[in-house]
């Protein structure tokens, strides 16, 4: 009857051993998925950030640096956005539809710089925290340079 207890114990305590094995491997696996999907929504956010800053780029650059068709273009749902002489911020969406500030989670923000006839532009998507504050990280930035028309017909 002794025997027959000893095996009965050890075979538990081996049961007991694989399931701690299984539980560990299973948790080092819920890690890297998990990671992996973070990985992958960083990687659909930038190719979004992308396409927008290359429509920001494209729209800036068929308007002749005019911000104002820059957001009629943009904008055309006609949400609110900041617009001033020579920056235009516009908001989007969990979606990458253009909404209004209080919705938004990323922002496209193009800031202008003259010197003389040429226009420089630097375009900028953010993700927007409001987790403690208002803060802002950096999805996708570019640098665009544009001769305007009157320093073409000088040339």
């Amino acid at each position: 009857m002794n025997n027959t207890s000893s095996k009965t114990t050890l075979f538990l305590m081996e049961q007991i051993v694989v399931i701690t094995v299984f539980a560990i491997c299973a948790a080092i696996c819920v890690n890297i998925l998990s990671h992996a999907h973070s990985v992958a929504g960083t990687a659909v956010d930038t190719r979004h950030a992308l396409m927008i800053a290359e429509n920001a780029a494209e729209s800036h650059k068929a308007h002749g640096g005019d911000l104002m068709g820059v957001s009629r273009t943009l904008n055309r749902a006609g949400y609110n956005d900041i617009l001033g002489y020579d920056m235009l911020v516009i908001f989007f969406d969990n979606n990458w539809q253009v909404s209004d500030e209080p919705d938004a989670q990323f922002s496209l923000q193009i800031l202008q710089t003259f010197d003389g006839s040429i226009v420089y532009g630097h375009i900028t998507v953010n993700r927007i925290s409001r987790v403690v504050s208002s803060d802002y990280e950096t999805v996708w930035q570019d640098e665009m340079i544009r001769i305007t028309t009157a320093a073409r017909r000088q040339a």
